[in-house]
């Protein structure tokens, strides 16, 4: 193999491990704003419960 092919070699590896952070770092984030959402609907539950028992 040539010298020169091993930049473009290095190239595509860097892309596929850049494409792949940002897979994992979309994923997370859609990850998060789900438990937020969840944290917050169980914080309204808590709020009514004890607006009830009062």
């Amino acid at each position: 193999m040539e010298f020169e092919w091993y930049g473009l070699i290095e190239l595509f590896v860097v892309l596929a491990f850049v494409g792949g952070w940002g897979v994992v770092e979309l994923y997370t984030l859609r990850l998060d704003k789900r438990k937020a959402a969840e944290a917050e609907r169980q914080a309204e539950r808590e709020v009514a419960e004890a607006a009830k028992e009062r």
